[in-house]
């Protein structure tokens, strides 16, 4: 899923850039924030503008029993919340 996250993220700058110059495309992709975040499999995808890190990406926690089955335990936030797409980005 994460590199259906990465294409469906650098189609987006490939669509929005209006440069002929196709290294633009990496200067697009950058400017994609929680004002105009990019629908992914794992959730929605924004970069945050100061350091480049992905904002607010979901984590699954999960629990794995000693006979390998695999159970879901939360679902966390790098920030401890979901993407805040308000004007301000939440900060």
């Amino acid at each position: 899923m994460i590199e259906h996250d990465a294409v469906a993220a650098a189609v987006e700058a490939a669509v929005q850039n209006v440069s002929a110059d196709p290294v633009s495309v990496a200067n697009v992709l950058r400017s994609i924030d929680c004002n105009s975040p990019v629908p992914g499999a794992t959730g929605f995808i924004a970069f945050d503008q100061a350091t480049g890190n992905q904002l607010d990406k979901a984590l699954p926690i999960l629990s794995i029993d000693p006979d390998g089955s695999v159970h879901p335990v939360d679902l966390v936030w790098s920030r401890g919340r979901p993407l805040n797409t308000a004007p301000d980005c939440g900060g």
